[in-house]
């Protein structure tokens, strides 16, 4: 009776994690994108603090810039931005999983072609002095599915090496990141 008890909680369990699609990275849909041949679009980076929220079509230049440069896509910028979550959370993880199911819905919405990947980041800034707090950028593919994310604060190497305070520190470290993660 314990063991059958003991299986039917397991398995509610992991139906709960399928059906709310966890936010995780696909390995193989990245690997897909390294071996190349994709385009990409660049959505402006969000700026986002506690009082405000815009978007900056510059920095997505410098990323489309980079992704061409360096041969990681077809990059092309795009004016069109995904709806800003302003939820403002302890954990970055969650405010994470939140900005990308806002960000799968504005692909599906705006019918992505296939063979197409979605790149988008945002800066944070918070506390008293309005310091950056997190970093974080989503590479999905027009079904919606999540090929990379990253998310990068006081906690991570590239956020403590470069100490960012700008918002050309914050791209760097972004690069950073997503350079490791293209050759993992």
């Amino acid at each position: 009776m314990k063991t059958g008890n003991i299986l039917s909680v397991s398995m509610i369990l992991i139906l709960a994690v399928i059906i709310s699609g966890c936010s995780s990275e696909n390995k193989l849909l990245r690997e897909k994108f390294i071996s190349g041949g994709y385009k990409m679009i660049v959505c402006p980076v969000h700026l986002l603090d506690r009082q405000s929220s815009i978007y900056d079509g510059s920095l997505s230049k410098k990323i489309v810039d980079y992704m061409n440069e360096r041969k990681y896509a077809d990059a092309s910028q795009t004016e069109l931005c995904p709806p800003p979550n302003i939820n403002w959370q302890g954990d970055q993880a969650v405010m994470v999983d939140n900005s990308i199911e806002l960000f799968k819905q504005f692909i599906v919405m705006n019918r992505v072609p296939v063979k197409t990947f979605v790149f988008y980041a945002e800066f944070l800034r918070g506390g008293k002095d309005n310091r950056v707090v997190g970093v974080h950028y989503y590479l999905l593919n027009s079904k919606g599915e999540i090929a990379m994310r990253g998310i990068l604060n006081s906690h991570s190497k590239e956020f403590k090496e470069i100490k960012p305070a700008t918002n050309e520190e914050c791209l760097r470290v972004m690069i950073d990141s997503f350079e490791s993660k293209m050759m993992e």
